[in-house]
């Protein structure tokens, strides 16, 4: 039953990871198309 448990998380880590990842890439995507086009790599 620990193995499954510990499988179990290290799924949900990568899988939350990833997430993660996505809607970073995302909203920044979001933000420099829509709301600030001028926007730089480094934010003031």
């Amino acid at each position: 039953m620990l193995k499954i448990t510990v499988l179990f998380g290290a799924v949900m880590s990568s899988f939350n990871s990833g997430v993660n990842s996505l809607s970073t890439l995302v909203s920044l995507d979001i933000y420099k198309q829509i709301i600030n086009p001028k926007a730089d790599a480094m934010f003031p």
